[in-house]
């Protein structure tokens, strides 16, 4: 009797990851007066500290601007191989020097392929007006879609 042994080879791909993602930290002025700076950056580096470097780098404060608190990161890791596309809503406060507060919503389709491209696109969506500065951290609510 022969015994017929049969062996698959398969081979395993393995996706490459790369990292992206968003961060806040609060600025105060020498008035006394406080904003929220809040920035993104694509998945498009291959370490975290790759892209905490170049968050904190992203930073746009005046020159009458002190840090009054820490950086807040929020790394996402994508892979190559993801199929999935990427959207959702996001919110924030802003205000005004005159007090004025509001709460600005934004949504933007499925159709991003990392969730930092899609937080990217909800940043750059909002629309405030050019007396008004961010008072919160971005809230970012991603969706994952096939």
């Amino acid at each position: 009797m022969a015994t017929l042994f049969i062996t698959a080879s398969s081979q395993v791909y393995h996706a490459q990851s790369y990292f992206g993602g968003n961060a806040f930290v609060e600025v105060t002025n020498n008035y006394g007066i406080s904003r929220v700076l809040n920035v993104t950056v694509p998945c498009a580096y291959e370490t975290e500290s790759e892209v905490k470097s170049e968050l904190k780098h992203a930073f746009i404060k005046s020159y009458n601007e002190e840090y009054t608190s820490g950086i807040k990161y929020s790394i996402d890791k994508c892979y190559t191989n993801d199929t999935r596309h990427y959207g959702g809503s996001a919110s924030v406060r802003v205000a005004n020097l005159e007090g004025y507060m509001r709460v600005l919503n934004v949504t933007v389709p499925c159709a991003y392929k990392t969730v930092s491209e899609a937080k990217g696109n909800l940043l750059y969506s909002f629309t405030k007006r050019y007396d008004e500065d961010y008072i919160s951290p971005v809230r970012y609510d991603i969706d994952s879609c096939p």
